[in-house]
């Protein structure tokens, strides 16, 4: 099995294995398009959007385990040239026998109180291609409100500039 066809189960597993909060997966899209696989999730989650947006900034001290078991590591490194936040997170997964364990290192935006950007750094990560756009917003929910979460993941974004310290 290659790494990229290993790829696409991890993706859905983390999408399926949010552990922070009470979820709810709504619909998971695993798409090819050139050569490139594309994962849109839409997931309610039983928390405010505050508390979603806090815990999905929050990647010190591997406090993204939070969000899923299959996250071992995360952490903030050095800030790019630009000011922008750099991330970096590990992730380990299985599919029947065969275990993988993925690092990746990202620029993180803030774009909106909404909208949370990520673009990986291919010559730090196992990813040559990634990007990541998530966007939450209040929905009610049968037993009170919650957040809805929109995830849109791509293994293949335009090629990052490979900027990053």
């Amino acid at each position: 099995m290659t790494v990229r066809r290993a790829v696409v189960p991890t993706l859905v597993g983390a999408c399926c294995a949010c552990t922070a909060w009470a979820a709810n997966l709504r619909s998971v899209e695993v798409s090819k398009e050139g050569g490139r696989y594309h994962l849109v999730a839409d997931t309610h989650l039983a928390a405010p959007p505050d508390a979603v947006r806090q815990v999905l900034l929050d990647f010190d001290n591997d406090r993204y385990q939070r969000i899923s078991e299959i996250y071992k590591e995360s952490g903030y490194l050095r800030p790019d040239s630009d000011g922008t936040p750099i991330v970096y997170t590990r992730v380990e997964g299985c599919l029947l026998f065969f275990c993988r364990s993925l690092r990746r290192v990202e620029r993180l935006e803030v774009a909106t109180q909404n909208l949370i950007r990520t673009e990986a750094l291919p010559d730090r990560s196992d990813f040559k291609y990634w990007c990541r756009n998530g966007t939450s917003t209040p929905k009610a929910a049968a037993r009170g409100s919650g957040t809805g979460w929109s995830s849109s993941r791509a293994s293949g974004c335009r090629r990052s500039s490979g900027r990053g310290s």
